[in-house]
């Protein structure tokens, strides 16, 4: 199972991708993701191996950090949209720590008009406040149409509850041994736990997730290079620049000197 880091960090992110025949391994990541079927239909699996038939004009949308995979049995044209959980914080709070039955459910006609026409984009990214709206209306939807419940497993609350650690601590010096006394585990079973879940080693997931956050920071501030670092979780410049270039290919410096929207990086998820 893949985590994607790119589709977890970042205030006020949008993406939208369309794509023919979808097709993917069962991820998860932190921002929530909607799809639209254009065409055909698609399967959803969901954690526990539920699958669900999602057909034309129909949608789907998956909550943060929920394990989920596409296939296309036949043909699909789907469009795909993640974005972060600013858009909609106090409906994302409201659902933190729940499950829904099912992520199928359809919109009004009016509703998914709008929303297939002007949030449904690759070309742009919608104004801010049209995007608020529009991501309001479709869950208004969704939640008319879903039952909500506790989450009960006690594999899915762990995992949740080690992202949302490394969320809370990454700027501290982060180890197994003091998460695992924050959570109530023991180093070494967490450690196996993490990595069986997500397929890299816990240390380089803190430092992957460090590395996002400082290039929001060199990207849209200017802070100097030491304070990014600093306020990153690294404990000194000379770590920063070495753990940036192993995962970006570049250095921060380098980073800075891109132009607006010129960096895309891809990150490898194995170790």
């Amino acid at each position: 199972m893949l985590y994607q880091h790119e589709n977890s960090v970042g205030k006020n992110f949008y993406e939208c991708i369309q794509y023919h025949d979808f097709y993917y391994v069962p991820h998860m990541h932190r921002h929530p993701e909607l799809i639209y079927v254009r065409e055909g239909e698609v399967l959803v699996e969901s954690s526990g191996g539920c699958v669900e038939t999602i057909g034309k004009g129909e949608y789907a949308l998956v909550l943060p950090n929920c394990i989920h995979g596409y296939t296309t049995p036949n043909h699909s044209l789907v469009d795909v949209c993640i974005f972060s959980q600013d858009y909609a914080s106090s409906f994302f709070k409201d659902v933190r720590g729940k499950k829904a039955d099912r992520t199928r459910f359809l919109c009004r006609p009016a509703i998914s008009e709008l929303v297939t026409r002007e949030m449904f984009v690759t070309d742009r990214v919608p104004d801010l406040y049209l995007m608020k709206s529009m991501v309001y209306a479709v869950l208004h939807e969704y939640h008319n149409q879903v039952s909500f419940s506790r989450v009960e497993s006690k594999n899915e609350l762990l995992l949740n509850q080690i992202v949302g650690y490394v969320e809370a601590n990454y700027t501290e010096d982060i180890s197994l041994k003091g998460m695992g006394e924050a959570l109530g585990y023991e180093p070494h079973y967490l450690s196996r736990y993490f990595h069986d879940r997500i397929p890299m080693h816990f240390s380089k997931y803190v430092n992957w997730y460090r590395v996002d956050m400082a290039t929001e920071l060199l990207r849209n501030t200017e802070l100097p290079i030491t304070e990014i670092a600093a306020r990153s979780g690294f404990q000194s410049l000379r770590s920063f620049n070495r753990v940036y270039r192993d995962f970006t290919g570049i250095t921060p410096s380098e980073e800075v000197r891109l132009p607006l929207g010129g960096a895309h990086h891809s990150y490898l998820m194995q170790d």
